[in-house]
């Protein structure tokens, strides 16, 4: 417990992760420090070679699972009963390959929980592109990318191997912290209605991303959506890639969730949802 609330982060990354710069221990360790009950660890597995997007897919059955069971062990023998650790895992971009997603998963030891996330879209020309690699500061060339962005989201939810949605805005936080683009998201408001929608007939949850202190990712409006649309199953992440940003900015969004009208945030066991009371 943490002032009062129950602590959960349920979206962080370790060097498991291409983009991850501390261990499971580490991070773990990191976690106790800061008073998080339950941790989730959700490393990065993508169909598609990572930041090389428009290679060919990998081979089906090829991703090595072992780095991450050895580094959650190692964890847990570090941390003990001191906090409650989760394996789980971010599927990136499956949308692009969902047979060879498909066959990840197959192989794949138990996991506890799993965030569907889409950080691309496709040009004019067909090309993936990351959002990341957008160096325009010219609005109508991030909403473009935000319309194939949003496709994309409804192939993952047709896909639907996941338990909750990842930063469904998240195009909002590169345009922002990369080139200064301050994207207004009220003209996506029927296909962010749409997605949640269709996220909740699946039984699908959604993330609210803290964004390391930042906007959260979605923020109050589409997360008052969400509840008025009887959404329920809702989680909460980081998106710590070290340290410091474990747990970041979780009082304050308990706070925020409640007053959008939610009232439990979710962990997961076995891919399980247990409800806590804000």
């Amino acid at each position: 417990m943490r002032n009062g609330h129950f602590i959960t982060d349920y979206h962080c990354h370790s060097t498991v992760s291409p983009d991850g710069h501390n261990t499971m221990r580490e991070m773990a360790e990191a976690a106790v420090r800061l008073g998080v009950d339950d941790l989730c660890f959700t490393d990065h597995i993508e169909p598609l070679p990572w930041d090389r997007w428009n290679e060919p897919p990998r081979e089906k059955h090829s991703y090595d699972w072992a780095p991450m069971l050895a580094q959650f062990r190692e964890a847990q023998e570090a941390v003990g009963d001191r906090i409650k650790l989760h394996m789980g895992t971010e599927l990136g971009e499956c949308s692009f390959a969902p047979d060879v997603a498909d066959s990840f998963l197959d192989d794949a030891p138990p996991l506890d929980f799993t965030i569907g996330s889409v950080h691309c879209y496709r040009t004019a020309s067909g090309e993936v592109n990351d959002l990341t690699w957008i160096t325009s500061t010219d609005p109508a060339v991030w909403y473009a990318a935000c319309e194939s962005y949003f496709e994309e989201m409804e192939k993952l939810i047709d896909w639907g191997r996941f338990q909750v949605l990842g930063h469904i805005t998240l195009p909002l936080r590169w345009a922002k912290e990369l080139r200064g683009v301050e994207l207004d998201f009220d003209r996506y408001e029927e296909q962010l209605r749409h997605v949640m929608r269709r996220a909740i007939e699946k039984g699908l949850g959604i993330e609210c991303n803290t964004n390391r202190g930042h906007l959260p990712l979605p923020d109050g409006k589409w997360l008052k959506m969400y509840h008025e649309l009887g959404g329920e199953l809702i989680t909460l992440g980081s998106d710590a890639h070290t340290p410091e940003y474990i747990s970041c900015a979780m009082e304050e969004r308990q706070e925020l969730l409640k007053d959008c009208g939610l009232r439990y945030l979710a962990t997961y066991d076995r891919k399980k949802p247990i409800f806590h009371k804000i």
